[in-house]
């Protein structure tokens, strides 16, 4: 094809030939920057008026544009990625596309992994010209970094670009040159096919439907689960009748400040499989209510695989004849450190299995294990291959790998890349920020497009607190409106003990979020007010 002899400026590992459809021409001699005099509109991939807000007030780049001059950099934070689509005026003649970005490893700003540039002559059906990659590592610190093509010269009156956004990236300096005058022999470019985004539903995992996450551990009587708690959390009871099943899974993780050693861990997991409490707490909650929940009913339950910390220099030590772990890279080195935690998450998942087989819970089923960290975080070296290793050690052990990362974090779209058989979506809706009045459509329209299920959130300022009350109710109304409820999975923080508090409350606005949140289960819910 003719445009094999496209080239990179600067970092491009992959380009895709053109042929087909726009003016292209043989050969250029000085070139004129067209982006100064140029209009442009910029796009967040999934739009969000609290990330634009704070991208706004803190880098919203020069007062020209992204085509300054200056040494003023523009800021994009989170959101997905951006498209940017450049109006030139008039068809023009261009022959080469530059964008440069920054990145800075320790304040969250990232190179993006790639750009993608199309051009069009109408604004609607585009051509690609190429997708350019670099090889800079993502906890490099400082670095600049031009993405740029140089190509046979074509003519189209737009250029989008495109690229992904993790935390924060940093752009300046677009330019999109070509020469005053064109000669030379037209050929044509295909238009990209444009495919719509798919309208397939949330990620519905079979025979799991609502997960309540309960942790312990730590805390004292909150982290603590008796058969008595659980009761109102596995059947909905109305007047001391059991009227139908709430949660149908259990996910247990432990308190963020369970340490991060191996006596940390064991004392987890052995509060975890104590008696009366927890899991074994658990099991007797169900068998008292076999009768109401149906002959042979199992309550499904995730275990979780805590996260490795990589600057703690001793672990502990789980072979007698090897020393005490370091999860340090720069004190044992990067495959060492990536070896040895891999190591721990092998040696804890063999013990988490170890004890649910001697348990022999008649009661419940083990469902999945889960990952605790809720990003993947570039910056630390070989997370990436931390996460893809664990993933195997809990497929060899013949159960799924369940994620639950927030919205906005680093990977949550790639979720399927990393391993993981089962993600659910994080809304950060219920906050301490004032959530944006979209933010509810934007979690439903990221869950959709990476086929995700999606978390609800509540926690114990409900019961204290009219803004969190009418929070949550807000919540679920968007989510009822969005089809959240009923038969679909989803997975539901609810705090230390919170759906335990309003089962038992006295107070009939606390009891009433209960009650609701059994018609949210069932399919029953038709808003706040409706019986």
């Amino acid at each position: 094809m003719i445009l094999r002899s496209i080239i990179a400026l600067l970092f491009m590992s992959l380009i895709i030939p053109l042929w087909g459809g726009t003016t292209v021409w043989a050969s250029t001699e000085s070139v004129t920057d067209w982006a100064p005099e140029s209009t442009y509109k910029i796009m967040a991939d999934v739009p969000d008026a609290a990330f634009q807000e704070t991208e706004y007030k803190s880098y919203s780049g020069p007062i020209d544009g992204l085509a300054s001059k200056s040494e003023g950099w523009t800021g994009f934070f989170r959101q997905g990625g951006r498209t940017i689509t450049v109006d030139l005026g008039e068809q023009k003649a261009i022959s080469q596309i530059s964008l440069e970005f920054r990145q800075d490893s320790k304040m969250g700003v990232y190179l993006p992994k790639y750009i993608d540039v199309h051009i069009s002559s109408n604004g609607k059906s585009w051509s690609r010209l190429g997708r350019i990659h670099h090889a800079v590592a993502a906890n490099e610190p400082q670095v600049n970094r031009a993405f740029g093509l140089v190509f046979p010269q074509v003519t189209s009156r737009y250029v989008k670009i495109s690229f992904p956004v993790d935390v924060w990236t940093f752009a300046r300096h677009l330019s999109i040159a070509g020469p005053t005058s064109a000669v030379g022999r037209p050929l044509s470019l295909a238009h990209e096919v444009n495919t719509p985004l798919s309208g397939s539903p949330f990620l519905q995992i079979p025979g799991i439907e609502d997960i309540l996450l309960v942790y312990t551990g730590a805390h004292e009587e909150k982290g603590k689960w008796t058969a008595s708690d659980f009761s109102p959390v596995v059947a909905y009871s109305e007047g001391g009748v059991v009227k139908g099943k709430m949660f149908d899974t259990i996910l247990f993780l432990p308190y963020y400040d369970v340490p991060t050693t191996k006596d940390g861990w064991s004392n987890y997991a052995t509060d975890l499989f104590a008696k009366d409490i927890q899991l074994d707490a658990l099991n007797q909650a169900v068998g008292k209510l076999q009768d109401k929940l149906g002959a042979g009913y199992k309550e499904k339950v995730i275990l979780s695989l805590p996260y490795p910390d990589p600057k703690l220099e001793d672990f502990g030590t789980i072979d007698e004849e090897q020393p005490s772990l370091s999860f340090s890279a720069e004190k044992v080195g990067i495959q060492s450190a990536l070896q040895n935690r891999i190591r721990a998450i092998h040696w804890f998942h063999q013990l988490l299995k170890t004890k649910w087989e001697e348990a022999k819970f008649e009661h419940l089923e083990l469902a999945g294990i889960y990952w605790y960290k809720e990003t993947i975080d570039p910056t630390i070296s070989e997370d990436v291959a931390l996460v893809k290793n664990s993933a195997s050690i809990v497929h060899e052990g013949g159960l799924p790998f369940f994620w639950i990362p927030y919205y906005g974090s680093v990977g949550y779209d790639q979720w399927k890349d990393y391993g993981f058989d089962y993600a659910i979506l994080q809304p950060n809706y219920y906050a301490n920020q004032v959530p944006p009045v979209e933010r509810m459509n934007n979690v439903h329209d990221a869950a959709k497009k990476s086929k995700m299920a999606i978390e609800v959130e509540i926690d114990e300022k409900v019961l204290t607190s009219r803004y969190y009350y009418d929070l949550f109710y807000k919540q679920l109304e968007k989510g009822h409106e969005l089809g959240l409820d009923g038969e679909v999975t989803n997975a539901y923080y609810a705090g230390s003990k919170t759906m335990v508090q309003l089962a038992n409350s006295q107070i009939p606005e606390a009891r009433k979020i209960y009650d609701d949140m059994y018609k949210w289960i069932s399919g029953q819910y038709e808003g706040r007010g409706k019986d």
